[in-house]
């Protein structure tokens, strides 16, 4: 997955947290998507100033990803066993 500079053309770019809230992802596909972001971040040394947002935000989003599908917000998340 390699997401656009900033600046690009393509700049509609989500943060960690829009991840974790968007409504169209099931809470597994979020935290695939999430954890395979922080891997590219930390893996190619890009510099979070850049990008608007660190490994710490995503781990933050992984987090509330599972706390929502853990409270029933994301009740068919957990009737599947996403996370």
């Amino acid at each position: 997955m390699n997401f656009p500079p900033p600046g690009s053309e393509a700049g509609a770019r989500s943060t960690p947290l829009e991840i974790a809230r968007h409504e169209l992802f099931t809470a597994r596909e979020k935290i695939e998507l999430l954890r395979r972001l922080k891997a590219e971040i930390t893996a190619e040394h890009v510099d979070p100033k850049a990008l608007g947002f660190d490994a710490e935000d995503i781990d933050k989003a992984i987090e509330e990803v599972k706390s929502a599908a853990g409270s029933g917000q994301d009740a068919e998340a957990v009737r599947r066993g996403d996370f």
